[in-house]
């Protein structure tokens, strides 16, 4: 895996001759997206076959729904952001900085926000 991960920035930074950053970023979240769907349908069908009807089943999904927004919130603002502006970086500076900054200053600014934010230790 880490190895897809770093030769990503390459490819990236190669397919900037043909598509802009924003349809990168486009392409690999809907590709995403795609996969997560099917998976979900999946494990939908494989559950429903052993699950019955209860109240606990009811309330259960009821709770999913409520979340939905906050996923959504999340993905627009933690995953889309991030990478148009890795992108954005590669397309002007090539891609050995941004993947610094990404190794380097992700884990230290995750660390400090859950710190500040979750009072972890």
């Amino acid at each position: 895996m880490i190895f897809f991960w770093g030769f990503s920035f390459i490819v990236v930074d190669i397919a900037m001759d043909f598509v802009t950053p924003l349809s990168i970023a486009l392409y690999r979240l809907l590709i995403a997206a795609i996969s997560m769907i099917l998976i979900d349908i999946y494990l939908r069908k494989k559950n429903s076959k052993d699950d019955t009807l209860t109240s606990d089943n009811i309330s259960n999904n009821e709770s999913e729904r409520n979340y939905w927004l906050y996923i959504i919130l999340a993905s627009l603002a933690g995953v889309s952001v991030y990478l148009i502006v890795i992108y954005s970086a590669i397309s002007l500076i090539g891609p050995s900085l941004p993947v610094l900054v990404d190794c380097l200053i992700n884990p230290i600014l995750i660390t400090l926000l859950s710190l500040i934010i979750f009072k972890e230790n």
